[in-house]
């Protein structure tokens, strides 16, 4: 049998040199990571972007000279925003397929969460209260900036609400819920949307932390999100959802990053979820809408 026939040495040493480069019209404008797979520009491909755009990209590394100014140094503790604006937050923040990429709070179990943050039994020596304000702080933080279209509209610092949580934070490290791994992740959004992306990968190691200590990478939930779930089985479920939303952001910083995970998968029980066929998380028909908030003002 005759064997193919090879290119001639310099054609083919081209046609090697040529895998994983991305070439448009001749130039060399990228690459891909051969190792993360992870496509990044090559200098003359930032000299074409500088050409057609008049600015450098700042693509290549996200360094401390680069990132944004830290949280605001915080003053005097803030008071909590008005309860109904926070549940009619709450409830556009059901309604919204943000949720479907940040499924951060359960609406039943926030709805909790707020009772007890706006109760009269939340006192600075009360550990579950002070806890509820902080995830409250943390989840005005992230939403209130991202539903202009919403009905209300708090006039808020958001910097200043993530501040605030932050701070809160520092007395319930020890004890670990859910409520406390929830303003975590929350935090760890916050700050990924502000581009501080080495704050947010800290508070998402603290986060794994607790989801261990939580068994949340061993737990396994069977319930699909039509059946009829006590509050101990709601939380279970979600606390197995920000596990799985604390893995994909474990492996996205992993790659992009080339920092060892957080998460080692031979410690996890990778099974998925029995709803991930639904096509779309829980129905916002389950979750009761508060009374409307009328008073629409602008966002600072």
């Amino acid at each position: 049998m005759p064997r193919p026939r090879r290119a001639c040495d310099a054609c083919f040493k081209r046609k090697v040199a040529a895998l994983g480069q991305i070439y448009i019209s001749g130039h060399n404008l990228g690459s891909f990571c051969s190792r993360s797979g992870i496509p990044y520009f090559t200098p003359e491909g930032e000299r074409c972007i500088y050409a057609n755009t008049g600015r450098w990209p700042c693509l290549r590394r996200a360094g401390r000279r680069n990132a944004p100014t830290r949280l605001p140094i915080r003053g005097p503790g803030l008071d909590l925003p008005d309860k109904a604006a926070v549940q009619e937050l709450l409830a556009t923040y059901l309604a919204s397929d943000f949720r479907l990429v940040f499924p951060l709070v359960d609406g039943v179990l926030f709805e909790q969460t707020i009772e007890l943050a706006y109760g009269p039994a939340t006192t600075s020596s009360n550990i579950d209260g002070r806890s509820a304000r902080a995830c409250v702080f943390a989840f005005v933080s992230i939403v209130n900036s991202r539903f202009l279209g919403a009905d209300v509209q708090l006039v808020v610092d958001g910097h200043a609400c993530a501040a605030e949580a932050q701070a809160l934070l520092g007395d319930m490290l020890e004890d670990a819920n859910m409520t406390t791994v929830q303003t975590l992740l929350i935090l760890l959004t916050h700050e990924t949307f502000c581009g501080r992306l080495q704050a947010a990968s800290m508070y998402h190691a603290v986060a794994c932390r607790a989801l261990f200590n939580l068994d949340a990478h061993v737990l396994v939930s069977d319930e699909r999100w039509d059946d009829e779930l006590s509050l101990a089985d709601r939380e279970r479920r979600h606390l197995r959802i920000l596990f799985w939303f604390s893995y994909v952001f474990d492996k996205d910083v992993a790659l992009c990053t080339g920092r060892p995970p957080v998460m080692d998968d031979d410690f996890c029980d990778l099974t998925l979820p029995a709803w991930c066929d639904d096509g779309r998380p829980e129905p916002v028909a389950s979750y009761t809408r508060p009374r409307r908030y009328n008073n629409r003002t602008r966002s600072c």
